[in-house]
């Protein structure tokens, strides 16, 4: 990746009635593995409010996109 190169990447999150993520999908890669790998061990640790529906709790999906953009500070380390 170099400087101002920027990189989408997108994950259906599967949310729980608990909130919590029980599976994470790509819809659209980075096409960096790793950038991809990593996004999703993130978004597994995400809580959310749990959706309703008649007040009750009810599983959903999240699409998360996700932007990596290299910026220039980011390349002297």
């Amino acid at each position: 990746m170099s400087r101002g190169e920027s990189l989408d990447l997108v994950l259906k999150l599967y949310v729980n009635k608990n909130g919590t993520v029980d599976k994470v999908s790509i819809q659209k890669s980075s096409g960096n593995r790793h950038l991809d790998r990593n996004a999703i061990i993130q978004a597994r640790k995400m809580i959310f409010h749990a959706a309703t529906k008649d007040s009750r709790f009810i599983e959903s999906t999240v699409r998360l996109p996700i932007v990596y953009k290299m910026h220039r500070d980011d390349m002297l380390h």
